[in-house]
């Protein structure tokens, strides 16, 4: 069978239960990369994870293993951690305004494609997830950072030659635990989501309606976001 590349946007991993997988996951410490660890550590697909990260994760678990890496400029140290793994989930990332526009695609592309490259070269028959974002432009066309950024990584990630590549282009991602939004921008953004989607779905009673549901106003989870839960 020829292995092809894949591009699969807002949709699950499809994990085989035959044969325990060994997983990778790169920015357990944030948001999606700590929903994407919980899941690995429950499921029971998963043989092992190695978490791959800055800091310390604070938790203990009999699959796990975490290996602290600080120069993501330069992951040739992570040989030993990358070799014989099945499949590598990538979530490191910052947000648009909080570092320099240099600084941002180091982050962003950069590290990304580094990253992939020791990973291809330690275990060349590994799946790709990468956590990137809706708007995604790997024409490099756009006027948007964030979106040429983006795009560059998963240009370079499809030439890379995994056997598996998948591509996550999530938009606004609901925090089903309340947080505190990094940037000014990123506080509008959720705003204006919400008022957009209230015009979208006010026709919805059982997402609007006070009469049908218990569910605080503040709680609510809009069907056009990606909500993370339990």
């Amino acid at each position: 069978m020829t292995a092809t590349n894949k591009v699969v946007s807002s949709a699950s991993m499809s994990v085989p239960t035959v044969d325990q997988k060994r997983l990778v996951i790169v920015g357990a410490s944030g948001m999606v990369g700590g929903y994407a660890l919980r899941y690995a550590l429950d499921n029971s697909a998963v043989k092992s994870v190695t978490s791959i990260g800055r800091k310390k994760l604070g938790i203990s678990h009999p699959k796990l293993k975490e290996v602290l890496h600080q120069n993501f400029a330069d992951c040739s140290a992570l040989t030993d951690a990358l070799s014989g793994q099945d499949a590598a989930v990538y979530c490191l990332g910052t947000y648009t305004g909080s570092v320099s526009d240099a600084e941002f695609r180091a982050i962003t592309a950069n590290y990304t494609i580094e990253f992939a490259r020791v990973l291809r070269n330690n275990s060349p028959n590994a799946a790709f997830a990468f956590l990137s974002g809706n708007g995604a432009d790997p024409t490099g066309r756009s006027r948007l950072a964030f979106a040429r950024y983006k795009g560059e990584a998963e240009k370079a990630l499809l030439a890379s030659g995994f056997p598996r590549v998948y591509l996550f282009r999530p938009a606004y991602i609901y925090p089903v635990q309340p947080r505190k939004e990094s940037t000014f921008s990123y506080r509008t953004w959720a705003g204006q989501w919400w008022m957009l989607c209230f015009d979208r779905h006010r026709s919805a009673k059982v997402w609007f309606s006070k009469t049908e549901t218990s569910e605080p106003w503040s709680s609510r989870k809009c069907p056009c976001t990606i909500a993370l839960s339990d």
